[in-house]
């Protein structure tokens, strides 16, 4: 999301998108919003899948298969309370883990208010 968010900063920053031809725009953007994506939903799935079962299985239920908190502990037989402090677990993980992107998109956002 906030590469996403860098990347419209971008193209709604006069003068940015003319250091790039028209013609190569299109591609250059798609291109790089592809590789960005690609590249953080492996590295999510990587630290998802290095995440204790039970915390894994919890945020996987909830993030992929869109369950409530309530029908996950019905499913896993815990409490809901319990579905609550495994969600915090994995997203406090993925975010210390995904903490550089947000510090690229910042470096990013800095140099071109800076140096435009």
């Amino acid at each position: 999301m906030a590469y996403h968010e860098a990347m419209a900063y971008f193209r709604r920053t006069p003068g940015l998108e003319d250091s790039v031809p028209i013609e190569d725009k299109a591609v250059v953007e798609d291109g790089n919003d592809i590789l960005a994506e690609r590249e953080l939903k492996t590295r999510i799935k990587g630290i998802v899948d290095r995440l204790p079962i039970r915390c894994r299985s919890v945020f996987m239920l909830s993030r992929y298969d869109g369950k409530s908190y309530k029908e996950i502990a019905e499913l896993m037989d815990i409490s809901v309370k319990t579905v609550e402090n495994q969600m915090v677990k994995a997203v406090k993980v993925l975010r210390s883990e995904l903490q550089d992107y947000l510090v690229a998109v910042i470096v990013m956002i800095i140099i071109a208010i800076f140096f435009h």
